[in-house]
């Protein structure tokens, strides 16, 4: 889901899985190219394998948004729901 949702600029992506949590980070780089990374964490439950994360941010770590920096992830909220299974189209 992070790279449906990433884009030149926007850059989400996925930096640590333990068993109960998923963190994901946030990237926009300013116009000098210095990057400011946020980090979100989501609650999930593991089953064998496969990993189900609650689109649910839990903690942001790094927010440079003065306190604003969960709707950095509202892409990653507001995205449509994906069955794993599928390919993406090309």
């Amino acid at each position: 889901m992070c790279s449906d949702v990433s884009g030149f600029c926007h850059r989400y992506s996925i930096v640590n899985v333990s068993r109960n949590r998923v963190t994901v980070e946030y990237s926009n780089p300013n116009e000098y190219g210095t990057e400011y990374p946020m980090r979100a964490q989501f609650p999930c439950y593991a089953n064998g394998s496969l990993f189900l994360v609650v689109l649910d941010i839990t903690r942001i770590t790094g927010d440079n948004w003065d306190g604003e920096g969960w709707q950095a992830f509202t892409e990653l909220l507001d995205a449509p729901a994906r069955n794993p299974n599928e390919t993406k189209a090309a």
